[in-house]
């Protein structure tokens, strides 16, 4: 038994090598301007849902691990919390879904049929007669066509620390964690130890004018508008985004402010 956990373990370590090095390649020819074809997209999706089942079967060995020691309070708090999880999960779970007349009880052609409602959504192109195109328009009147030589040191000059912690303090509390499990109140707590990190990546991207792929992805979550959901439209994405992209997306935001006032 114990050769086949080892025999196990390194099949699971080479597919999880395998899928890192396949995100790593297509990240880079994304951030290089390349287009992913279908099937480049295809196997993306896939090593990205290898990494996610490794995961999970890790977390799931340390539960297996968990039950087979000694039962203290930390571990009944441990279940307590995981079993809390699981019904959360249950409940979000969408098992029932109201389509053109019909009733969806599938859950793959439920999960297949919200995927591809949202991917229109979120695909959907605008339309140049649309009010709020005219409204921006309108306002990029006001924007100057030439920058004068102090607008111009002030676009060209490192971001500063001040500038990415200010950044950090305006986002809100309590807010989702995306794919990178990190929060705000994480970053802030330990903000000694990790600012010249992040100072320090977000002069890069802003140096470099490229973002990694890895932080442009986000989790998206459906919100019920309604007590009792039944139709695809009751229900409300929002993208939860990582703590990278969120405070450098800020910092931009607060120096077009400057540069508009000046």
């Amino acid at each position: 038994m114990r050769d086949c956990g080892k025999f196990f373990s390194k099949i699971v370590n080479s597919a999880k090598c395998e899928a890192q090095q396949l995100i790593y390649t297509m990240t880079e020819k994304v951030d290089a301007g390349i287009v992913l074809s279908d099937n480049e997209y295809f196997h993306l999706c896939k090593a990205y849902k290898c990494l996610e089942f490794i995961e999970n079967q890790a977390i799931q060995a340390s539960k297996v691990k968990a039950r087979c020691v000694e039962v203290n309070d930390m571990h009944a708090n441990s279940k307590c919390f995981f079993d809390f999880l699981r019904v959360k999960h249950f409940k979000d779970t969408i098992s029932q879904l109201h389509l053109d007349g019909l009733v969806l009880n599938d859950g793959n052609f439920v999960a297949k049929t919200c995927s591809e409602h949202f991917k229109k959504l979120f695909g959907a192109s605008y339309k140049s007669d649309e009010a709020w195109f005219d409204s921006l328009h309108e306002s990029l009147r006001y924007t100057p066509q030439n920058v004068d030589s102090d607008m111009a040191a002030a676009c060209e000059k490192n971001i500063s620390e001040e500038e990415v912690y200010l950044a950090l303090q305006s986002l809100r509390n309590g807010k989702a964690p995306g794919l990178d499990g990190i929060t705000k109140e994480f970053v802030i707590s330990f903000w000694p130890s990790i600012k010249n990190l992040v100072v320090q990546v977000c002069n890069e991207i802003w140096r470099d004018q490229k973002m990694p792929y890895s932080f442009k992805l986000g989790k998206i979550k459906l919100i019920p508008k309604r007590d009792i959901p039944k139709c695809i439209g009751d229900w409300r994405p929002i993208t939860m985004m990582s703590i990278m992209y969120k405070i450098f997306a800020k910092v931009l935001h607060y120096g077009s402010n400057i540069l508009s006032i000046r």
